[in-house]
């Protein structure tokens, strides 16, 4: 059947137009489909004040300065957490888990760690630009990282 098929494509490849105009047509009418019935269905998106994350990281990054040079520990982590929501960090043993959330809590070890740029939005504040007193009284009553190692 497949030999069949390439003599016609090789003799009259507009065949091919067809069929491919098809198959591209459904598939952008099914995603186009999916999309509306995720906006009428999803609850998150009906919620009013939706347009704001609880969590927004925008481009983090953190490094380590050492003796031996400069350690590039998270590179532009981004991401939302919306009320209710629970975020699990996958990856490999030091790929940045732990320090992108010591970094967001503002609990780097100093004065070698340090927030080189990006983001950190929590109920509307950007929690870089807080002082150390307006921090504590956030961490373990409003924001809190739960160790894996106590």
């Amino acid at each position: 059947m497949l030999t069949d098929s390439s003599r016609f494509l090789q003799s009259a490849p507009y065949l091919i137009f067809f069929p491919g105009a098809a198959i591209v047509i459904s598939a952008v009418g099914f995603n186009l489909l999916g999309d509306g019935l995720r906006e009428a269905l999803d609850p998150r998106l009906k919620r009013l004040g939706a347009a704001m994350s609880l969590l927004s990281i925008r481009d983090l990054v953190v490094r380590f300065r050492t003796h031996d040079g400069t350690v590039f520990a998270v590179n532009g982590v981004s991401f939302d957490l919306d009320e209710g929501e629970t975020l699990g960090l996958v990856g490999e043993s030091g790929c940045g888990k732990s320090v992108t959330n010591l970094a967001l809590m503002r609990l780097l070890p100093l004065p070698a760690g340090h927030i080189d740029g990006g983001k950190v939005i929590f109920n509307g504040e950007d929690l870089l630009t807080l002082d150390e007193s307006d921090m504590r009284d956030l961490r373990g009553k409003e924001i809190a990282m739960i160790f894996r190692i106590p």
